[in-house]
This record gives C-alpha cells, sequence and structure tokens, in this order.
C-alpha cells in the first residue's frame, strides 16, 4: 500500500510532535532531577533522561535528512527511552525490577513506534527527490 502526500505528511508531522515532546521532558526533567538524585540510580537515570533529550534532537534530523546513519541514531535513542523508562519507576518510585523491566519494554515500543512514524512520514515515494513531494 503506497500513502499518499497528505497521510505522509500526517505521520510525520505526529511523529515530530511526539519525539520533541519527549526531547522537552527527558531535557526538562532529566535537569530538574540532577539535584534531587540521591543514589547512584537516580543520577544515571537523570543523565540517561538529559541523553534521551539531545539525542532525540538528532532523530527527526537524520530520518528526515535521509542521513545515512538514521538508523543507528534512531536505534540508540529508543534503547535510550527503554533504559530511561526502565529506570524510573526502580530508582524514583522504588518498584520493583519487574516493573521496571515492563515498564522497559513498554517505553521501547513507543520509542519504535515513534521511529516508525518519522521514518514513513519522510519515506521518499518512488522516483521523486523531496521527501514531501
Amino acid at each position: 500500500m503506497t500513502l499518499g502526500t497528505p497521510m505522509r505528511r500526517f505521520l510525520l508531522g505526529l511523529g515530530m510532535v511526539l519525539v520533541l515532546a519527549l526531547v522537552a521532558n527527558g531535557l526538562i526533567g532529566g535537569i530538574g532531577q540532577l539535584s534531587q538524585a540521591t543514589s547512584l540510580g537516580q543520577r544515571v537515570q537523570s543523565y540517561a533522561q538529559i541523553v534521551l533529550g539531545a539525542l532525540g534532537i538528532a532523530v527527526p534530523v537524520a530520518i528526515v535528512g535521509d542521513w545515512g546513519v538514521a538508523r543507528v541514531i534512531a536505534g540508540c535513542w529508543a534503547v535510550v527511552v527503554g533504559i530511561t523508562g526502565g529506570l524510573a519507576p526502580v530508582v524514583w518510585a522504588g518498584g520493583s525490577r519487574l516493573i521496571g523491566v515492563l515498564s522497559g519494554v513498554a517505553s521501547l515500543i513507543v520509542a519504535l513506534g515513534i521511529v516508525w512514524l518519522l521514518r514513513t512520514g519522510a519515506a521518499r515515494p518512488a522516483g521523486a527527490a523531496d521527501p514531501l513531494s
């Protein structure tokens, strides 16, 4: 099934909004949490959240720009989202390791869904030079 330009633009826009929301949450939340972190786990999670935000800026740029390393950047970002999502309930709320694993897997799935939105939205139709033509 080939998606038309309006649908691709919608998917790309939705992916952009979601990744930018995670970027903002990652940078603001991670920086804000650092001063409250009392354990090594909390500091690691806070720094991972900052990395999530920083890498998240590169993900849509790399995908839309059709960079050769876009898959690597998106994959690293998705893994960091999963790690951050898995660590948070354990180190901040005292949740069990099982909750951490489930949260991490759920976070990874969400990140992969966002990457799919961006990649599908930025896909070039056969013979098109511009990703949104």
